[in-house]
């Protein structure tokens, strides 16, 4: 089987070509108990029973190829590390990210929102693909996680610019800016991809009763039940619009 050449046709399709063998492997799934959805062309009887292995051995290649690709773009990239500043947000293009699946994957890249620390400790492990410091508008939403953790209430009940909404603790642009000039460390920062205004609207279906819930008061966020949290949001948000240029 050693004379067999494999291409990658897309996700999940495969061309294998060799004496006497032009297959086309359809729908192939690493983590499928049936592995092979469907196998056609010239010697397709002849090595059907090969082919789980040898894709597994061809997929394994070509991640150790994409692995490697990667760490050596980082590497190269970490030897002359842009200048940073201290209080600054920025938008770091890193050489992992997630499968899918939940689990790490150090083939592919991702953009995260980081802090001077956390980019400067990434461009240290040479991790970084790319460095910028992120355009934030102050009424722009972000979240520092879920509200799951020890300490999380206490820093929810100390630090007023938080709030409680839609199962995360959030803080507007003009607060990330502000709080980044402090010195707070942003271990996990998201920007909410919805507009402004549909955050609004919800808050103003829950003001008329026609939705139960905004805070999704689950777990520790109980801690905070005696807080008004759309009153700390509306606040920050009404001083976020008055901050902007």
């Amino acid at each position: 089987m050693s004379n067999l050449k494999i291409e990658r046709i897309n996700s999940y399709d495969y061309q294998i070509i060799g004496d006497d063998v032009d297959i086309q492997v359809t729908s192939f799934d690493l983590y499928s108990t049936k592995p092979i959805a469907k196998i056609r062309g010239t010697g397709s009887r002849k090595i059907r029973s090969h082919v789980p292995e040898l894709l597994r051995e061809f997929l394994k290649e070509e991640r150790e190829q994409k692995r490697q690709l990667l760490q050596d773009e980082a590497k190269k990239y970490c030897s002359n590390p842009p200048s940073i500043s201290p209080g600054k947000i920025y938008l770091v293009t890193v050489s992992y990210g997630t499968d899918g699946r939940g689990y790490d994957d150090d083939t592919i890249t991702s953009d995260r929102f980081m802090d001077y620390e956390n980019t400067n400790r990434h461009l240290e492990r040479n991790q970084v693909i790319h460095v910028e410091e992120a355009v934030i508008q102050n009424t722009d939403i972000f979240s520092i996680g879920s509200f799951i953790g020890s300490g999380r209430g206490e820093l929810v009940r100390k630090e007023e610019r938080f709030f409680v909404l839609l199962n995360g603790i959030k803080l507007t642009g003009l607060a990330l800016k502000e709080m980044a000039q402090e010195g707070f460390r942003f271990f996990t920062l998201f920007r909410d991809n919805r507009r402004l205004s549909s955050i609004e609207e919800e808050a103003r279906k829950f003001d008329l009763g026609e939705i139960r819930s905004i805070t999704g008061m689950v777990g520790e966020e109980k801690e905070v039940a005696h807080i008004n949290m759309l009153e700390r949001f509306r606040k920050e948000v009404i001083r976020a619009k008055a901050a902007q240029p």
